[in-house]
């Protein structure tokens, strides 16, 4: 026998070749062509065989092994070469079984990878909604905060226009009671009056000093009845008084000449009198009825000119 490799095969894998001798007898009998016949159809299946070898190097291997196999069954094979076909059935059968292996060994493999592909695609197309849904959160959890910051912006807006309105409503009613009150004294005045000459005359003697008190004592300048230069009416002449030693005392006195509760000394300027100075360091203690009783230097008395003179405003 003779060994025979291939050169272009990568594992240069060893294949013996069978030799058939022809013997000395020169008549051939019929169960010898058949045996010729049945070697030449082994040679062919062994050639087809080393092709299916170097694609695949698990069967070269078998077939390999199985080569001396073959090469004794042809060897010693009988005439009606069962032994031999037999032989061939069980390559046969292992191939086409090796190939089966194979085949299903490849698909199971083509079948994971498939499944590790949906099963990746469908992680990174669940990782996706879930980012997505995360940005929707995000997105409404900040509108939401705005939501929240204007909602209380408009809450402390709304405290204070109902603290506005709750002030306005309690200086309504403390007006609304003073009305009450002075409604209630008027009627008692009216029926005080009403009852009694004497309350009657009482209230005659008020008004008229209130009456004299206005027409001796004024605020000009502003145009308004509280706000002004004060002026004195003294022996027929309009006079103003200095501001020196001139306090909220002395205003006081002043506003309740004109019918006023109190008063105070204004900053504002409502421009310079003419004429006569009457009243100099004037000292009120503010519980006098007119600046008549009210401590001075004297009438005309005085040191100042009409920048000095005072500006006032009563309430």
């Amino acid at each position: 026998m003779e060994d025979n490799s291939d050169g272009d095969d990568d594992h240069h894998y060893a294949y013996p070749t069978v030799v058939f001798k022809k013997k000395a007898n020169p008549k051939t009998s019929q169960s010898e062509k058949a045996e010729s016949s049945e070697t030449g159809r082994a040679r062919n299946f062994y050639d087809n065989m080393q092709f299916s070898v170097r694609q695949k190097g698990n069967t070269a291997r078998k077939v390999s092994t199985a080569q001396p196999n073959i090469q004794e069954t042809a060897k010693v094979s009988n005439p009606s070469s069962t032994n031999f076909n037999n032989t061939v059935a069980i390559i046969y059968v292992a191939i086409i079984i090796n190939l089966v292996f194979t085949a299903g060994t490849f698909l199971f493999l083509f079948q994971s990878c498939q499944t590790q592909e949906a099963l990746k695609k469908n992680q990174m197309k669940k990782i996706e909604k879930l980012t997505v849904a995360e940005k929707l959160l995000n997105m409404s959890r900040s509108e939401l905060l705005k939501e929240m910051n204007t909602l209380h912006l408009n809450n402390t807006k709304l405290a204070e226009e109902m603290g506005v309105l709750r002030n306005e409503t309690e200086i309504m009613r403390q007006s609304f009671i003073r009305t009450k009150s002075d409604v209630s004294k008027l009627f008692n005045l009216q029926s005080s009056t009403t009852r009694t000459d004497a309350r009657q005359d009482s209230s005659l003697n008020t008004l008229d000093r209130k009456v004299s008190a206005l027409s001796v004592v004024r605020l000009v300048g502003s145009g308004l009845s509280y706000r002004g230069r004060v002026e004195i009416y003294h022996q027929g002449i309009w006079g103003t008084v200095c501001d020196d030693s001139f306090d909220s005392k002395d205003a006081k006195v002043v506003c309740k000449m004109l019918g006023y509760v109190n008063g105070g000394v204004s900053s504002t300027k409502y421009g310079q009198g003419t004429g006569k100075i009457w009243l100099d360091e004037l000292s009120c203690t503010g519980t006098e009825p007119s600046l008549f009783h009210c401590a001075h230097n004297g009438w005309g008395a005085h040191n100042c000119n009409h920048g000095e003179d005072v500006m006032m405003y009563c309430y």
